[in-house]
């Protein structure tokens, strides 16, 4: 055993009368409440063999039935924000995970069946209401940023789950924010960026996975649906894009 670290020196004031057994008892119950505190990020000591240890069990809150938190019937939400509040994970991610489970916001948030998905409605007033008080955010675009930065990628509506295409909704997925699976919401982070990058991402439109820049440039490759796709992210009046549609489409051309 070493001689240094705040666990080794509160091990010695234990007086260890016990023997070297009760000693090691002692340190390795000690180490561990320190671990789960605020010492070394649990899961990540090594085990004996150089491999990472496995992680403890989620830590559930005294009183909350383990009933409460699996798919189904018994499902309760306030039980699962009990969860989340000990966990280590983005405010954005936790409010977002709450809003689309909360029936009071269901004319903003929706769930598809598939779990998977899930559409974001009336962008002007998820703006003007829900944003500046959950999000602290006054622009839809700040709010779909956001979701850029956490890895959120946007969905066609021909490629959506049909049960929730509707009206002016923006469809989304990530491969880890699912709908009952609350256990994997510490795992999603901000994409680190660069200080260029992060200036860049400002400055640019947010542009739907599989859409290239090149098609919404000037020129031979300029294609009207690519950029139909960048005007549906944008907070841009209904009238504005449709007079944007039909003075570019070139069908009402004579």
């Amino acid at each position: 055993m070493g001689h240094g670290g705040p666990l080794l020196h509160m091990h010695h004031k234990l007086r260890c009368w016990l023997g070297a057994v009760g000693c090691n008892t002692i340190y390795v119950a000690t180490a561990s409440a320190a671990g789960v505190i605020g010492g070394d990020a649990p899961g990540t000591t090594a085990g004996g063999d150089g491999t990472a240890a496995a992680p403890p069990e989620p830590l559930v809150p005294a009183g909350v039935s383990p009933a409460l938190l699996e798919p189904g019937p018994n499902y309760n939400l306030e039980a699962v924000l009990q969860v989340l509040a000990l966990r280590d994970i983005p405010s954005f991610i936790k409010k977002l995970f709450q809003l689309l489970h909360d029936a009071r916001f269901h004319d903003f948030f929706e769930w598809a069946d598939d779990g998977a998905h899930f559409g974001v409605y009336n962008h002007r007033a998820l703006t003007a209401s829900v944003l500046p008080t959950l999000f602290k955010q006054r622009h839809f675009q700040s709010f779909l940023r956001q979701l850029n930065i956490y890895g959120f990628q946007r969905v066609h509506p021909r490629d959506a789950p049909a049960e929730i295409v509707r009206g002016d909704g923006i469809y989304f997925t990530h491969t880890t924010f699912r709908r009952y699976n609350h256990d994997a919401l510490s795992q999603i982070r901000r994409r680190e960026l660069t200080k260029g990058q992060a200036a860049q991402a400002k400055l640019q439109p947010l542009v739907p996975a599989g859409v290239s820049p090149a098609l919404l440039e000037p020129g031979p490759n300029y294609n009207l649906e690519a950029v139909l796709q960048v005007l549906a992210l944008r907070d841009i009046p209904s009238f504005i894009k449709k007079l944007f549609h039909f003075a570019a489409g070139a069908r009402w051309r004579r």
